[in-house]
């Protein structure tokens, strides 16, 4: 297995030397019906930035299982306008916004959705509506709203 280098959002790159990639594949094939396989496959893919296997992975968890969220976000990240996870990668604002409703909707007090929705609409330079869905998330996690 080739090694990769990853992104961080905060800091240089990381290397991955391919085992979380190696060990999520085994996942898959030993269970292809396993939903938290599909999702381990789509984390790894999306830190060797291969953005079309990341998708495909999360597409078919939630396939596998809809009523969970993180495949959800998974997918919302593929497509958001954060510049994370390579510059190549095709943005697409209004699946972002659909994939992150879907999971927030399904875990309202999942921190990774609240964050990355705020997030992918600053990048978007919709900065009222990123400052809203922040507080929002806030609001849910403290027990204010």
């Amino acid at each position: 297995m080739r090694s990769a280098v990853t992104h961080t959002q905060y800091g240089p790159p990381i290397p991955v030397m391919g085992r979380e990639l190696s060990a999520s594949r085994r996942a898959v094939s030993l269970d292809p019906s396993c939903y938290e396989a599909h999702v381990a496959a789509a984390l790894a893919y999306r830190e060797t930035l291969d953005i079309g296997q990341w998708r495909q992975e999360a597409q078919t968890a939630i396939a596998l299982n809809p009523r969970l969220a993180e495949a959800n976000e998974l997918l919302a990240d593929s497509y958001a306008a954060m510049p994370a996870y390579g510059c190549a990668r095709d943005r697409n604002p209004a699946l972002a916004d659909d994939d992150s409703a879907t999971a927030l909707r399904i875990d309202p007090r999942f921190t990774a959705a609240h964050a990355n929705c705020a997030d992918h609409l600053y990048w978007s330079e919709r900065i009222e509506e990123a400052v809203a869905a922040a507080d929002r998330g806030l609001a849910i996690l403290t027990g204010t709203a």
